[in-house]
């Protein structure tokens, strides 16, 4: 699957000990054409309505929102980054738009 950046993807995202991981959705922050390595960001449903100074939100009613191929209002947590072999990656969803 080829990924670029701000395409929101499913993927397998470490917790920070490494004992387990969740699937959850992410964001492309930069993805290599010569090695099998992506770096995402997570996405969170949790709380939308609270952000702090290191996530932003992408809300339903946005006209754009669609294309984000998330299902609810999510926020970003820009601090919460990763990068991984590309065979974690599950699907691409969507992507981000002009938020």
């Amino acid at each position: 699957m080829k990924l670029k950046k701000g395409n929101i993807v499913l993927a397998e995202f470490p917790f920070t000990d490494l004992s387990q991981k969740k699937l959850r959705p992410a964001l492309v922050l930069w993805a290599s054409s010569t090695i099998d390595e992506i770096t995402i960001c997570f996405i969170s449903s949790q709380n939308v309505t609270s952000l702090s100074l290191d996530e932003f939100a992408l809300n339903a009613s946005d006209p754009e929102f669609y294309s984000t191929g998330l299902r609810v209002s999510s926020k970003v947590r820009v601090t919460r980054i990763v990068t991984l072999e590309q065979r974690l990656i599950v699907r691409r969803l969507g992507e981000l738009g002009n938020f």
